[in-house]
This record gives structure tokens, sequence and C-alpha cells, in this order.
């Protein structure tokens, strides 16, 4: 995973923490700062807090593991939190995270060359993100990625044949990529959005 990734991760984690917390705390004190809950929404808990908490530390953790060159120590301080204990309810912000988590792993794994398992975190990923998300898109993005390693390395073992139907699979993720994440900016735009005008 790139420092920029790396980066995105750890903010997406950070600002839901701050949200989640600050939410919590109004609920304890009857504050007005968050809305209130409706009778069907669930309310916020320390143990999607805790949970939150310890998958920034997991990919912090990753972090230092990549900057020692120890690639399957990153790998293993991820499949910790992806192999744990998940919130009950599978609430959406823990789903996101996963989904994320899984993308990183596939990334990392395609680094070492190990395409089969990269494609399994991708399915596994894939799971917690079934609708149109940014987090579904990213996941196809990186198969991309991953098929595209993997076609440079066909190449490189005189595998033309299998060379060229791993770029078939890499432009196939990639336009897929491209179309939930367009199908996300214009469903979150609505009449706002449109082609950029040029002058």
């Amino acid at each position: 995973m790139s420092q920029r990734s790396s980066l995105r991760m750890g903010l997406v984690l950070a600002s839901t923490l701050v949200a989640l917390a600050g939410c919590a705390k109004a609920h304890e004190t009857s504050s007005s700062a968050c809305p209130p809950e409706p009778g069907d929404v669930r309310p916020v808990d320390q143990v999607l807090l805790a949970w939150l908490s310890k998958a920034r530390t997991l990919h912090h953790l990753a972090d230092l593991a990549e900057e020692q060159g120890s690639i399957d120590e990153a790998i293993r301080r991820l499949e910790e939190l992806v192999g744990g204990t998940l919130p009950g309810g599978r609430p959406p912000e823990a789903a996101e995270v996963m989904a994320d988590t899984y993308a990183r792993i596939a990334e990392l794994r395609t680094r070492r060359g190990d395409y089969e398992h990269a494609d399994q975190a991708i399915i596994s990923g894939l799971a917690y993100a079934s609708g149109p998300t940014y987090f579904r898109g990213h996941l196809l993005e990186v198969r991309g990625l991953v098929y595209e390693k993997q076609s440079g390395d066909f190449e490189k073992a005189g595998r033309a044949s299998d060379a060229k139907k791993a770029r078939e699979k890499a432009l196939s993720a990639n336009l897929e990529a491209v179309r939930i994440q367009d199908e996300v900016i214009k469903s979150t735009l609505g009449d706002a959005g449109g082609p950029t005008k040029r002058e």
C-alpha cells in the first residue's frame, strides 16, 4: 500500500472515530450536538468505537512493518483485523473498513507475487461492499492492478497467451471500477453534477 493510501485509511478511521465518539458523548450528556436517534437506528456503542480504534492501530502497525520492508508482517497485522471479531449487527463503518483492509491485503500480496491469495482477498472484500460504493470500486481497481502485475510476470515467463488473458481481466476490472465510481458520483451529486465545462 502506498503511503498516500495508508494516510487515506488513517484519516477515514480517525474522522469516523471522532464523529462517533462525539455523538456518544453527546448522548451520555443529553446534548443536542448530535440529532436524536430514531427508534429504528442503532445507538453509537463502545464496541464499535473500540473496534475502529483497533483497526486504526493495526493499520499503523502494518505501516511500520512496510517501512521496515516486512511485507509478511504487514499482512499478518491486517489479517489479525479481518480474522478477528466484528461488532454485532455488521455496522456500515466496520464493513467499509473491512473492505478497504482486504484491498490493502490484496495489494501487499500482489507485491509478493501471490496473485491467487490477492484475488481471494478481493473476493472477501467485495462481500463487505455489495452495493455501488467507493469501497467496492476501489476493490475492483485493486483487482485490475493485480491482473496487470500478473500479466507482466506472464510476459517475462514467455506465456504470451496467459499474459493476454490477464490484461483482458485487468481491463474489465478497471472499467467496472470506473462504472461504479461514476455511479457513486452521479448518485451523490444528482442534478448538481455535470460534465466539466471548458472555456
